[in-house]
């Protein structure tokens, strides 16, 4: 429960995440895949599964039909940080 002047915001959460527990679940043919165990600054525990690769990465770019383009912030455990 929040008390006033207690406001805590959705970047606090991954201040500190802490790897509880770490399993590579699949290492074959140059193929990685991890499975960790989070615990977050809030308390809570969160399972995490990412492939892990070197030199690799996604990126989507998404715009309106009046061309702003959308941006957010997100958590990305294997850089461990918020980009």
């Amino acid at each position: 429960m929040l008390r006033l002047g207690m406001m805590i915001t959705l970047t606090d959460k991954f201040k500190a995440v802490k790897v509880v527990d770490s399993q590579v679940i699949y290492k074959k043919h140059g193929r990685c895949i991890i499975k960790d165990i989070l615990k977050f600054a809030d308390g809570s525990t969160h399972e995490w599964v990412y492939f892990k690769a070197s030199g690799a990465a996604v990126a989507i770019a998404v715009f309106t039909i009046d061309d702003k383009m959308i941006l957010t912030k997100q958590y990305r455990h294997p850089f461990g940080k918020i980009i």
